[in-house]
């Protein structure tokens, strides 16, 4: 091997360790050992994306060192996790190294796909003989909805990514089931919706990342009837298009009271019949609903028929489209 090629060697080594180090010292929450791992001056930049805070970008060391100063002020306990990086590819040019990886947090034992966390980018330059990032980008590919049952799904209804509080929930759901990596509904004759709603997401997820998106209760949601329960309320699901993946939620309150706020306010509905339409579309049968509101089952049919004359349809299933296909309002 000739001298350049173990020049390269060892450079590419160099750069993983500065690399491992900087993941390192962030996870125990070392600002100095992170800082370190930097050059300082105003050509330093990190861009950053993630669902729950958009784009953000810092111009200059004093910028990014401020920003991680705080961000370690607020959260001060060191994360005792194993970050991996994953597929490093590094391109070594003189004093200048690009440097492309994943991240991947193992700190769910149970998960079962292993979808990695993150894209990242680090931009390398050598001063004084020592490898230092003066460039930080990366993008959080994981939605950080862990209260709500998100499924991750390709345009072909696979299974990329579920949390086990996610799947434990789908145990106990009869309206969908994973079959060989496959998200499919338990009734068949449902089943062709929901595959068509995935696919129709796929293509269109480009469209609902743009910002069009970024208005309040404009993400993409695609309502699919998953048949009748055992007990008769109305199985569904929502399929909706967001970061670049799609992404399948069931039984999920907050979406639903966001829905339920805005039908009251498109269709003029009573505060009763708000309480009555957010029970069946939480999947309870008519006589549960009933019970739950304190009213009879006649005065319960009374106040469906008269949102059905409100809302322009004539069934439960036709109501649970309707209802979860309007945009969001903040609840």
């Amino acid at each position: 091997m000739n001298l350049q090629a173990l020049g390269q060697e060892r450079d590419i080594a160099e750069i993983h360790d500065v690399i491992d180090e900087e993941t390192a010292a962030f996870m125990a929450r070392d600002f100095e050992r992170w800082s370190a791992c930097f050059v300082h001056g105003p050509r330093t930049r990190e861009v950053s994306y993630g669902a729950d805070r958009g784009v953000l970008i810092h111009k200059g060391w004093d910028e990014v060192a401020a920003a991680m100063q705080k961000i370690m002020a607020d959260n001060p306990e060191p994360e005792d996790k194993d970050l991996g990086h994953n597929e490093i590819e590094v391109s070594v040019n003189g004093d200048l190294a690009w440097a492309v990886f994943n991240s991947r947090c193992h700190a769910l034992p149970n998960d079962p796909y292993p979808l990695h966390d993150s894209e990242q980018v680090r931009i390398l330059e050598r001063h004084s003989g020592r490898w230092r990032i003066v460039y930080l980008g990366f993008a959080m590919l994981r939605l950080r909805i862990q209260a709500r049952p998100v499924i991750q799904v390709d345009e072909n209804a696979r299974v990329i990514w579920a949390t086990s509080e996610t799947l434990a929930a789908l145990s106990d759901f009869e309206g969908l089931t994973i079959t060989q990596g496959r998200l499919h509904s338990t009734d068949s004759h449902f089943n062709k919706a929901l595959t068509r709603a995935i696919a129709r997401a796929a293509k269109l997820r480009h469209i609902f990342d743009s910002s069009y998106n970024k208005q309040p209760g404009n993400t993409f949601h695609f309502p699919c009837i998953l048949g009748d329960a055992e007990d008769g309320g109305t199985m569904h699901c929502t399929v909706f298009a967001r970061d670049g993946s799609v992404n399948v939620t069931f039984n999920d309150n907050e979406l639903i009271k966001g829905k339920i706020k805005a039908a009251q306010e498109v269709f003029s509905l009573s505060q009763g019949q708000g309480r009555l339409v957010a029970e069946i579309a939480s999947g309870r049968c008519l006589t549960e609903v009933a019970a739950s509101l304190g009213i009879s089952i006649n005065t319960a049919r009374t106040h469906l028929s008269r949102i059905y004359e409100k809302t322009g349809v004539s069934s439960q299933h036709a109501l649970i489209r309707l209802l979860m296909s309007l945009n969001s309002l903040p609840v």
